[in-house]
């Protein structure tokens, strides 16, 4: 039976997506130490690339990602919510996936980079999510 080990950190940041790898990233290099808890496995990238040439579906963001039993990625859907709009053409097919495994998202992010409207900066006072400047 392996040995218990103790871990010990200022911070523990739940995910190595975008967000919690640039956190994690900002405070190590402030001197905080940091340990970052990942659902899913680690993947060599050349699986996914392998998996997206063998897919039949080529517009399906999780199809080259396999989820593991134990860290199974949020099904595929459309998730309404009251603080995401979309509109134009193609708003109904507009899906938020999300991937469990060492990276997150940033595996699929699909290159989209939306720029901040008035609104996203104001999610406490408009819809009671986040949390107000210092």
């Amino acid at each position: 039976m392996p040995s218990e080990q103790t871990l010990s950190a200022d911070v523990v940041i739940v995910g190595s997506g975008v967000a919690g790898a640039s956190i994690a990233n900002e405070l190590a290099r402030a001197g905080i130490s940091v340990i970052v808890l990942e659902a899913g496995p680690r993947v060599d990238r050349q699986h996914f690339v392998e998996n997206f040439r063998n897919l039949e579906n080529k517009p399906s963001y999780q199809g080259p990602f396999p989820a593991v039993p134990w860290a199974r990625h949020p099904p595929n859907q459309i998730t309404p919510n009251d603080y995401l709009h979309t509109s134009g053409p193609n708003a109904e097919a507009y899906q938020q996936v999300y991937l469990r495994m060492m990276g997150g998202t940033t595996w699929h992010w699909a290159g989209c980079a939306w720029r901040y409207l008035p609104s996203d900066f104001e999610l406490k006072t408009r819809y009671g999510r986040g949390v107000t400047g210092p």
